[in-house]
């Protein structure tokens, strides 16, 4: 009898268990490796090199597409040769963008949209032929809780953060109104009912 009932304590429990949201950098860390996976769609020759463009603007991004399973034990290049076994994986932006709160339920906690774009191009070029070239565009989008935002922000890196809107200025007073109208309708109802 413990037995089920010590069970049915932890599946109670474990249904209202919600899994914590990804960081900004996390999620642009999976958009990374997406874009390289699409890079290695077709297979490439082992000793291709790896020249990372404007390295500069998101070192982060492209430590993490270097130590990305497909870029592991690859040369990376200074300069973009004109021949030879090279791929070119250029970053050309990376943005996170915030939609207006929104309330779900009617005294529910405010929510967010949250989208994550990265942008940038590749080239692949193999004997000095370019075999590959392209554009990618990823996103991500899901909602947050407004109060969980700055959390999930990352302060030492500008392109994880955001403006995030402020909470509609008539929410804030609807809850307190409400209280104070349904205060006062008990007091009236419970003199004008005690009256009689």
């Amino acid at each position: 009898m413990k037995k089920y009932f010590l069970l049915t304590i932890i599946l109670i429990f474990s249904a209202n268990v919600k899994a914590q949201n990804l960081s900004n950098l996390e999620i642009f860390y999976g958009l990374v490796d997406s874009a390289v996976m699409e890079i290695f769609e077709n297979p490439v020759n082992e000793n291709t090199s790896v020249f990372f463009s404007s390295f500069e603007k998101f070192p982060v991004l492209y430590g993490k597409a270097a130590s990305s399973q497909n870029f592991t034990g690859r040369k990376t290049e200074s300069n973009f040769n004109e021949a030879g076994n090279i791929i070119l994986f250029n970053i050309n932006d990376a943005e996170v963008k915030y939609s207006k709160p929104f309330r779900k339920g009617f005294f529910g906690k405010f929510f967010i949209k949250r989208d994550l774009t990265l942008t940038g191009n590749f080239i692949l070029k193999q004997n000095g032929i370019i075999e590959k070239s392209g554009n990618f565009e990823k996103i991500y989008g899901d909602e947050v809780k407004l109060s969980d935002v700055p959390e999930l922000e990352n302060r030492a890196l500008p392109f994880t953060q955001s403006e995030i809107p402020a909470e509609p200025f008539l929410s804030n007073l609807w809850e307190p109104a409400l209280a104070l109208g349904t205060a006062a309708i008990t007091v009236f109802l419970f003199f004008t009912v005690r009256s009689k």
